[in-house]
């Protein structure tokens, strides 16, 4: 986008303190603005229902991510065809929400398990309703997102093994490709490692 707008590229890195900092971003958010630590919950008993994960009739798991819950719920709604919650006091808006959420995602995970998840994607994509699939390890690595991004790379195998893929470093570094070489054999630059160390 950078490179399009003005002509000039830019450097994107990463952080691993930092991407473990996002990956719990929600309780750090909470004790950074309120100073205190959210409480650990059951499921059934979260307080913000359309921020949770929930399970289609085929066993396919989603996540519901309904980040502005008040702006979000007519869409939710429409998708399970339930006009009459949008009058339900229970759930009228996120704070009736909040307080009957026990009741709500009761509501949702019986409503959900009537259909399979294809039915779900198919009414979320058509009421705008924010939401992720749970991907097993397989089904993310049949994502061709993982492969565009660079997720995953072709190991060097040693003599006499198949080829095989590896995980990549989520770190990329401005000009250089990774390259790995075979994996190294126990204890294979010892005597390498200590000659660099006591050169006498």
């Amino acid at each position: 986008v950078e490179r399009s707008t003005t002509g000039r590229g830019g450097l994107a890195a990463t952080s691993l303190l930092r991407t473990g900092m996002y990956t719990i971003g929600w309780d750090v958010g909470i004790q950074l603005r309120f100073g205190k630590r959210e409480s650990t919950r059951p499921r059934h008993l979260n307080r913000v229902p359309l921020m949770l994960c929930y399970q289609a009739g085929d066993g396919e798991g989603f996540w519901l991510l309904g980040l502005e819950a008040d702006r979000h719920w007519p869409g939710v709604v429409a998708a399970l065809q339930r006009p009459e919650w949008l009058i339900d006091e229970r759930f009228a808006d996120s704070r009736a929400r909040n307080r009957n959420s026990e009741a709500l995602i009761a509501t949702l995970d019986a409503r959900f398990g009537q259909e399979a998840m294809e039915y779900w994607r198919q009414r979320f994509d058509e009421h705008d309703v924010w939401w992720a699939p749970i991907n097993s390890i397989r089904e993310a690595l049949d994502d061709p997102q993982v492969h565009a991004s660079g997720a995953i790379i072709d190991a060097t195998p040693r003599p006499g093994e198949a080829p095989y893929q590896a995980v990549a470093t989520p770190i990329d570094f401005d000009g250089h490709r990774l390259v790995p070489g075979p994996v190294p054999e126990l204890g294979e630059h010892t005597d390498e490692v200590l000659a660099e160390l006591f050169d006498d």
